[in-house]
């Protein structure tokens, strides 16, 4: 038997040894190489990032902002939408924007430690960094995808520059968007499943003192957890996205799902000093269906980005139990006691035909997060 729809690619070793325990941003990536491209910074040379880079270290010096920026091409494109702004003042000064499109990690680390972080105060960073290392690679170069140990090395590198450089900023991470290419490109399996792997390792990295996750995956999401056309460029705008690919977010995404997103956490932790515990809502990503390897009519499910966050004393909040209902049926525990950033689980005897599962996971003081799925089950 195979379920037709949401089919999960294989996830590498990287994925599945990063459901431990956090890391701190002091501590490198279990298995990341530090001579590996990914984390070694490396200078553009190409006009157009040039150009950018230099505005930004212009533009940018002397100023204090409210939030700044960092990212490739989805943070860079957000310039094309007249509500860069997040209060809503379109001559705001206090957003700055230093996304630039095709870098990859290691050009963003260049920058990093080359100016980019110099200059200026801020509040707050963001940063969503990592699917060039996947899509350049694979879709542009026939090339394999970067290893997910060492871009997300790679995000650590860079959240240590930002805590150094900026001690009293708080910085909000964002995990690499769903992506998909149409089948008739292989390599987009590649893709997903480093970007997926990346993003388990660097939820990781948030503790809710300087680091917090902003979770939009679901925001781009079918029900069925593949992506949802109409939230991307797909097929031209521009000439930046083929037909069937699903990469760039359309411009009103930006002020839909971006904007009250980061409004809404900035206005949470401002108060607090970073380095200081903060009451952190949990969150979680999204799930999958993919057919079980034993063949015999069962279909595992794995939950993504599940952020525990922390309870009404900022104490961290460190385990979580999973329940389903199929196909509105009655709650069925599926696994109790559980930590870590992605978890799968069996249901058992799934008939054929389609199906829709409620998937809730309760964390220990009792917050619950719903994600809901489709799938087809076939012969």
């Amino acid at each position: 038997m195979k379920i037709s729809a949401c089919i999960l690619t294989g996830l590498s070793c990287a994925a599945l040894c990063a459901l431990g325990d956090p890391i701190v941003i002091g501590v490198q990536v279990p298995g990341s190489d530090h001579a590996s491209a990914p984390c070694t910074p490396t200078e553009r040379t190409d006009d157009y990032h040039k150009d950018h880079f230099s505005a930004d270290i212009s533009g940018s010096q002397g100023k204090s902002f409210d939030v700044v920026l960092f990212g490739d091409s989805i943070t860079d494109f957000w310039n094309s939408n007249p509500n860069l702004s997040l209060d809503n003042n379109p001559t705001d000064t206090k957003t700055f924007n230093m996304g630039i499109g095709s870098d990859r990690v290691q050009n963003l680390l260049w920058r990093l430690r080359n100016g980019a972080l110099d200059g200026y105060t801020t509040k707050y960073f963001t940063l969503m960094v990592g699917i060039n290392n996947g899509h350049q690679k694979c879709i542009d170069h026939n090339e394999h995808a970067d290893r997910a140990e060492d871009v997300a090395e790679s995000i650590r590198l860079m959240l240590c520059e930002m805590a150094t450089k900026h001690p009293d900023a708080k910085i909000l991470l964002m995990p690499i968007l769903s992506y998909s290419f149409d089948s008739k490109h292989f390599e987009a399996a590649e893709v997903t499943a480093m970007s997926e792997a990346v993003n388990d390792y660097i939820l990781r990295f948030v503790d809710n003192k300087r680091v917090f996750w902003v979770d939009l995956r679901s925001r781009y999401l079918q029900q069925n957890s593949m992506p949802d056309k109409v939230c991307y460029r797909e097929g031209g705008h521009g000439g930046y996205d083929a037909v069937g690919l699903c990469l760039h977010p359309e411009f009103f995404t930006y002020s839909d799902f971006w904007k009250p997103a980061l409004t809404n956490a900035m206005r949470k932790y401002l108060s607090v000093p970073a380095g200081q515990a903060h009451v952190a809502d949990p969150s979680l990503g999204y799930a999958k269906a993919a057919p079980n390897a034993d063949g015999a009519g069962s279909a595992t499910i794995t939950v993504f980005g599940i952020n525990l966050g922390t309870d009404a004393n900022a104490n961290a909040v460190t385990s979580y139990a999973i329940d389903y209902e199929l196909d509105g049926g009655a709650k069925t525990r599926a696994l109790s006691n559980q930590t870590g950033v992605s978890k799968s689980f069996v249901i058992p005897n799934v008939a054929l035909g389609d199906h829709t599962c409620k998937v809730t996971v309760t964390t220990a003081d009792n917050k619950e997060l719903v994600t809901l799925l489709d799938f087809t089950m076939t012969e």
